[in-house]
């Protein structure tokens, strides 16, 4: 090696020292003919191996965040179905929305709430006679929500709804649905003196 290459050689090693001394490679020791493998140095594995950690963690994060997921997960919905000879109006939708379809309801969970929404059902033919229901089902993430139905009102106040609820799957991609059947009691017991 003549003088030239020599100071060529020290302003190399004196621009590498850092990063190398970082890798852990000490240059008084190094062999410039023996092949490097840096993929394969524990310094560079390590750092591999954190940084697919943190793939993994940003894909789960980003599954769970996913705002307007509803619109690929079925789960995360809540259909609320109506008999032949029953109507529902809309009272109010705490989270979520719903939208009426023909003889049932879709109501679609939010950003961060499973859908929560209030009816009024009714026969056609007599909307006195009435319940109000609130339908709420748990927000579908990973697993779909569970149902609860509460009875609020019932004109008159002995009217009971009779409804049958199904869960929803995450997995197989189905919404949650309950399904209207009838009224049972609500008939005035008159007392005979």
């Amino acid at each position: 090696m003549n003088n030239h290459q020599n100071a060529i050689f020290h302003q190399i090693t004196n621009f590498l020292k850092t990063p190398l001394a970082l890798l852990g490679v000490d240059l008084k020791n190094f062999q410039f003919n023996k092949i490097c493998h840096f993929a394969n140095h524990p310094y560079v594995m390590q750092r591999s191996l954190k940084m697919k950690k943190r793939i993994i963690t940003l894909f789960l994060l980003s599954l769970l965040t996913a705002a307007p997921a509803n619109s690929m997960l079925a789960c995360g919905l809540l259909d609320f179905f109506l008999p032949g000879p029953y109507t529902a109006d809309v009272v109010s939708c705490y989270n979520g929305k719903i939208d009426k379809e023909q003889g049932y309801f879709v109501m679609t969970q939010g950003s961060v709430y499973g859908p929560d929404c209030t009816l009024k059902v009714y026969p056609f033919n007599n909307p006195q006679k009435f319940t109000v229901l609130r339908m709420q089902q748990n927000y579908c993430a990973l697993e779909a929500g569970a149902i609860h139905v509460t009875q609020i009102s019932a004109a008159p106040p002995s009217l009971k709804a009779e409804y049958t609820t199904s869960e929803g799957s995450f997995s197989a991609s189905f919404s949650g649905d309950v399904t209207f059947k009838k009224f049972s009691g609500g008939v005035a017991s008159v007392m005979k003196k």
